[in-house]
């Protein structure tokens, strides 16, 4: 764990396992966008009550390029990605695109009490629900229903940094194409 942000006068702390993207712990300017974003809750967000985990969509001045998509027709390719830190990680949906588009929403979700925040996801965009594989799809807004059908429509932008090394899948999980569902576009 670390330390990187306040909440409402308080550290955040920042689990090993949170899911924010490398440049915004490691560049200046989108640390002080995740900070501005957690100033900003407090006037923008209804009150965090203990007990609950607080997640919200916040403004940003400057636009940050979009780590999720509408897939669309685009083909889709399966890669384990580099940011997910949990004991079994799965495939993710990946697309390709020369140039990704940008947004200036950026998310927070946090969790444990107000008086001892916890940082656990951060990422540019509107609310973004857990892969179905990962555990916290169980407690997202619709639980694991909702998540499978948003990533059925919805993928990462491929960046060679953000998938293992030579770790591939040839077909698409069996979340994705469980119960008649077809395929959005064929898995390379």
């Amino acid at each position: 764990m670390f330390e990187l942000w306040t909440y409402q006068g308080r550290t955040v702390i920042v689990p090993r396992s949170a899911d924010i993207p490398w440049n915004f712990l490691h560049n200046p300017e989108f640390r002080q966008l995740v900070q501005d974003a957690l100033d900003d809750s407090m006037d923008a967000v209804p009150p965090w009550r203990p007990g609950k985990n607080l997640i919200f969509t916040a403004k940003t001045e400057v636009p940050i390029d979009c780590l999720v998509v509408e897939v669309g027709k685009l083909p889709v390719s399966w890669f384990k990605h580099i940011g997910h830190k949990a004991r079994n990680v799965q495939y993710s949906p990946f697309v390709m695109l020369k140039r990704p588009p940008t947004t200036k929403q950026l998310t927070i979700g946090l969790k444990g009490l107000p008086r001892n925040p916890w940082l656990v996801r951060a990422y540019p965009g509107g609310y973004t629900p857990p892969l179905p594989w990962q555990v916290t799809a169980g407690d997202a807004p619709g639980g694991r229903a909702r998540c499978v059908q948003f990533w059925r429509c919805h993928a990462y932008i491929y960046r060679e940094s953000r998938v293992r090394p030579n770790d591939r899948a040839k077909r698409a999980p069996h979340w994705f194409t469980a119960r008649g569902i077809q395929t959005l576009s064929r898995a390379v």
